[in-house]
């Protein structure tokens, strides 16, 4: 018998497994931070411990969090010329889009229905800096991130778009 979570792996390739990174960044931690703690170390391997178990914590959960926080305060809006999102504080951002110069737009739509509406052609992570691979609230491309009927809004998009050419 085959479980659906081993489905098409070879039988003969080694998986990585959640468990196995838990147990790693446990050792980790308990080196950097319990062995430190037990025996009288200089002060910069405990902060470096603590320093690495904080970043490990915004790599699991932290992100999302924030991801989570911030789409809170994300507005969006289509007016028959613009497309208007508004990010409040504290990453405050605010974007006019004139629907007849329009890069692009792009559909992203899950089995749902809900979808990304991007603006605009992706950026790759790799050239520039800031938190939106991590964080796609943050990314400077403009996007409409997961919304409800997304197919429906960008049908609508696409037709007040044709008005102009």
């Amino acid at each position: 018998m085959v479980c659906a979570a081993c489905a098409g792996a070879s039988p003969h390739q080694p998986r990585l497994a959640a468990n196995t990174v838990q147990l790693v960044m446990g050792r980790v931690r308990d080196f950097l931070g319990g062995e430190c703690a037990r025996h009288e170390r200089p002060i910069f391997f405990k902060l470096f411990g603590a320093l690495f178990v904080l970043i490990g914590l915004y790599i699991v959960a932290g992100r999302l969090l924030l991801d989570a926080w911030i789409r809170r305060g994300i507005y969006y809006a289509v007016t028959d010329k613009r497309v208007l999102i508004l990010r409040s504080a504290p990453f405050s951002k605010f974007s006019a889009l004139s629907l007849d110069q329009l890069p692009g737009v792009d559909l992203s739509e899950r089995a749902d229905g809900r979808g990304t509406i991007r603006f605009g052609q992706a950026v790759p992570y790799w050239t520039e800096s800031g938190f939106y691979g991590w964080t796609p609230s943050l990314d400077p491309v403009p996007q409409f991130i997961a919304i409800a009927d997304a197919r429906k809004l960008f049908d609508h998009i696409q037709r007040l778009r044709l008005k102009f050419d």
